[in-house]
């Protein structure tokens, strides 16, 4: 899927950001936030199946990132970290509420990263760029292998969901989505097999439909 899968920043580049945003300069954490908040929100919904609470929890993720930004480990990179955030919000929703770190952020939100960085303002559009599924409408027959294919989608458990969306959307090799997720190997592979399985047995129901 060209032009939508995750790309990094350039590793020196990276660092430098990071370093002057942890000395309070916020162009360079919003440098961050254009390059990673679109993978971020297509990974939120992944998470959320709703467009806007997926925008709510990524936005949620980029802000508690600003007021959490020195604790960055040196070895790991900004998405990863980021993805760790809105993984632990999402698990824990209310711990960004009463958190004094994401209170002292809230002024970050001025970034407004939903204009600047997430995916486009329509909520169809969101879901659309969000959600894997076939291109174009084609025939009657496609079209209900669309709809079947992303209500399958929405079915699946969100770690599924989650992991399928980092080997499809951001096309992420197995090892590296795996890190990324804190999962060994077996695991992720395991969890990819469950979740295409699901899809795949959802989809072969259309064999007696005219």
């Amino acid at each position: 899927m060209q032009g939508v899968s995750l790309v990094y920043l350039e590793a020196g580049e990276e660092i430098e950001r990071i370093a002057a945003a942890q000395s309070g300069d916020r162009q360079a954490y919003l440098a961050l936030v254009r390059q990673y908040a679109r993978p971020l929100y297509r990974l939120a919904y992944a998470m959320c199946g709703d467009a806007d609470a997926a925008d709510l929890l990524a936005r949620d993720a980029l802000i508690c990132g600003w007021g959490e930004l020195r604790e960055i480990p040196e070895s790991l990179r900004f998405f990863p970290w980021i993805l760790g955030i809105m993984r632990r919000i999402h698990e824990t929703p209310s711990a960004v509420a009463t958190s004094p770190k994401a209170t002292e952020a809230r002024p970050i939100a001025a970034i407004d990263a939903h204009g600047a960085a997430l995916s486009p303002t329509n909520g169809g559009a969101r879901s659309a760029e969000a959600s894997p599924s076939p291109a174009g409408e084609g025939t009657p027959g496609d079209a209900r292998l669309r709809a079947r294919t992303l209500a399958s989608f929405a079915e699946l458990r969100p770690d599924q969901r989650m992991t399928l969306s980092l080997r499809i959307l951001e096309e992420l090799p197995y090892e590296q989505l795996a890190a990324l997720l804190d999962l060994s190997l077996g695991v992720a592979t395991l969890r990819l097999s469950q979740a295409r399985g699901h899809i795949l047995s959802r989809a072969t129901g259309l064999g007696g439909d005219a």
